[in-house]
């Protein structure tokens, strides 16, 4: 039964490890945007999965583990980088509570990282044991990365075009397009499974070298091995390679020079005349990369922007330095204080630890970088065997992504969070005393206690989340549906009402659906009842300053533009660099709609 019971369980871990970067790839930290849940059996194989099943999956694979493997050695290779993400993150999530100001992001992010946290100690359990789970679940997350690449080239060849003619379909039916929806459109910048095209960067980033090495290994089990060997690389060149220039990510492309430069100079036997030269090329590198990203009319406004996340960061760090903003603080205290003249509306500091450190205090921000830091040093301090390219690949691999995630988001995908540590755990060496030495008595029930702890929040934690986002995506479709023919009949009142009381049973802190039903009512001409929509959303998040916008909106409808000036006024306090909080820009797009 023991035996039958590890079977089932590693075999899924390894169908998770393969749809990993296919189905959890969104954005997990967007409590005001509903993910999309599949209606059917085509939609549940075209789409991803909402990101928070990720908890669901991982407490539900720690459970098995811990019923059917034994507990892996403290002391065995890649344990302590495991547990700092296992246990030290999620905690590392509570203190930004104190402080907190808009419960959802608190509990959205309470649920993400105890989620991850649980799918990681999951795999570390199983690949404690030994066998052969750690080359099955590496091969599998390798063979989900090249349908990955598969799924972005489908994007970039038709993809673009087809979403293209849907947003047309829907602007003739009279339907609201989403304006992000339209520029990412018109980009041509590919996203994949991912979240967004830096975030699939940063994923290649991560997984491309070590799935390079797989298929080499893959290609040499066909005669002549040579060619299969050839034709099997470059077909993994072009699969991962295309898309990663295609994100036309300007940090992920940094990140991969700077791990390169990295190996270069820490290789064995090179002379120094020959590191002058790569360094003087590598600088004339930047050089002409910096002369063409600013020929191509993109410049550096995004690295202007990530530089004052970072001063934003260090404003909270000295404001409350133990307990942080508190999870969702950073959108308030950002808004107010950024330095760039740009209507952008970060909601995190595109920084791992940064993000801890501003929300929940230094102490959590020091855990995170120490979870970051590791996990690399884990990896150059182990050494490969002889004629081994799997480690080296991962090594550099999770050092590019590593540097990624100090300026981008990658901390709010799931399946990057998770890849990261499962590819460092699956090329660590094999524990020498597994079997032989048994966790010690006087740790092993404070394990299992801190396991059940995770798996028992995990569950509850993303089980409730998930629920309430599924009435929230219900409301969402029917106040913006998602066919051209839905916008032919005005959705009955009734029912958005019936949809609205659903959410704000589940979230009766949110702000989001009840703004989000309000705009329906303020389009309809029910002025009065959007307004106490707006109202009841401004209470709830008083930092929000869309909430005082729509209000003033309201107030101008109303023929009260004094009102309307004065609650615009203090958008602008909230938000001053958007141009939508300008009274010239919001009296000109109302006029004529009294």
């Amino acid at each position: 039964m023991r035996a039958f019971g590890q079977r089932v369980t590693g075999w899924c871990a390894v169908i998770l490890a393969f749809l990993l970067p296919l189905k959890f790839g969104s954005l997990s930290l967007m409590p005001e945007q509903p993910p999309m849940f599949p209606a059917d059996l085509v939609a549940l194989l075209v789409i991803s999965w909402p990101p928070h099943l990720t908890g669901i999956a991982g407490a539900c694979l720690l459970l098995a583990a811990c019923c059917f493997f034994p507990a892996p050695r403290l002391r065995a290779p890649g344990s302590l980088p495991a547990l700092f993400w296992g246990f030290g993150l999620p905690l590392a999530v509570l203190p930004g509570f104190l402080n907190n100001v808009n419960f959802d992001y608190a509990w959205c992010t309470f649920a993400h990282w105890w989620g991850i946290g649980a799918l990681i100690l999951g795999y570390w359990w199983i690949f404690g044991a030994g066998g052969v789970w750690k080359k099955r679940c590496l091969g599998a997350l390798a063979a989900g990365t090249l349908c990955a690449g598969v799924d972005a080239w489908r994007q970039y060849l038709w993809g673009f075009d087809e979403m293209a003619e849907m947003i047309r379909k829907q602007r003739e039916a009279g339907a609201e397009i989403s304006q992000i929806m339209e520029i990412r459109i018109l980009d041509g910048r590919i996203f994949g499974t991912l979240g967004s095209s830096n975030t699939l960067a940063g994923f290649l980033l991560l997984a491309s070298l070590p799935a390079l090495v797989l298929l080499r290994k893959w290609g040499r089990c066909f005669e002549p091995e040579k060619v299969s060997v050839l034709l099997f690389t470059l077909a993994g060149v072009l699969l991962l390679g295309g898309p990663f220039l295609m994100t036309r990510s300007r940090g992920a492309w940094l990140c991969a020079f700077l791990a390169g430069v990295v190996w270069f100079f820490t290789l064995k036997g090179v002379r120094r005349w020959m590191k002058l030269t790569a360094a003087g090329l590598g600088l004339l590198l930047l050089i002409a990369g910096a002369v063409a990203i600013r020929a191509s009319g993109r410049g550096f406004s995004s690295g202007f922007e990530r530089l004052d996340y970072l001063r934003t960061v260090g404003v909270m760090c000295a404001e409350h330095p133990l307990a942080g903003g508190g999870w969702g603080g950073f959108f308030h205290r950002h808004m107010k204080i950024k330095l760039t003249d740009s209507d952008e509306s970060a909601r995190s500091p595109h920084n791992l630890a940064g993000s801890f450190a501003a929300q929940a205090g230094i102490p959590a921000g020091l855990i995170a970088a120490a979870a970051m830091i590791l996990l690399v040093s884990e990896l150059f301090r182990t050494r490969e065997e002889e004629g081994d390219k799997l480690l080296p690949a991962v090594r550099w691999g999770v050092l590019a992504f590593m540097l990624h995630s100090c300026m981008e988001v990658n901390d709010a995908i799931p399946a990057s969070m998770v890849s990261c540590v499962l590819l460092t755990l699956a090329v660590m060496p094999e524990d020498p005393a597994q079997g032989a030495v048994p966790v010690p008595s006087k740790w092993r029930p404070l394990l299992y206690a801190g396991a059940c702890l995770l798996l028992a929040g995990s569950f509850l934690s993303n089980g409730c989340w998930l629920r309430s986002e599924a009435a929230f995506d219900e409301l969402d479709q029917l106040l913006h549906p998602r066919t051209p023919g839905g916008y032919a009949v005005p959705p009955d009142p009734a029912a958005v009402v019936r949809r609205l009381e659903r959410v704000e049973s589940l979230r009766p802190r949110s702000p989001y659906a009840a703004e989000m039903t309000g705009d329906l009512l303020f389009r309809l001409g029910d002025v009065e009842n959007a307004a106490l929509l707006f109202e009841k959303a401004r209470q709830r998040d008083p930092g929000r300053p869309t909430a005082y916008r729509r209000l003033a909106a309201v107030a101008f409808r109303q023929g009260d533009e004094g009102r309307a000036r004065l609650l615009l006024g203090r958008a602008r306090e909230l938000f001053p660099a958007d141009p939508k909080n300008r009274e010239e820009n919001f009296f000109r797009g109302l006029e004529g709609k009294r």
